[in-house]
Formats: C-alpha cells, structure tokens, sequence
C-alpha cells in the first residue's frame, strides 16, 4: 500500500488526524459532538491545516440520529 488510509470514528481532539498528517497519510476523523470537533478543528488550523468538512455522508447529515 503506498498511501494507507486511516479512520477514526472518534476523532476526539483529532490527535490521530495530526499523526496522519505527519506520517503522510489520509485520514477521515468523524466526530459527533461539535464542541469536540471544534477542538480538533482548532489545533488542525494551529498547524496551517485545512481539514476538510463534509456534514453529509451516505444520506445522514449532522443532527439526525
């Protein structure tokens, strides 16, 4: 595998985004609680990082459950 790709289905304080970043891989982080992601989001930008945010996947957008 050349560029291996990671999921985190909790992606927290994104510290494992920031790992695959470092290590040159993608990542998809999902995160369910917006304070949360906005933590992440925050450390993301600290790096010069512009993460990518999709609030729709397959049909579920961000407040249905």
């Amino acid at each position: 595998m050349d560029n291996p790709r990671f999921a985190d289905p909790f992606v927290g304080a994104g510290t494992s985004v920031i790992a695959c970043e470092q290590l040159g891989r993608r990542c998809l982080g999902i995160e369910i609680d917006p304070a949360t992601l906005a933590v992440a989001i925050e450390r993301l930008n600290l790096m010069g990082l512009a993460p990518v945010l999709n609030k729709e996947v397959d049909g579920l957008a961000k407040g249905r459950r």
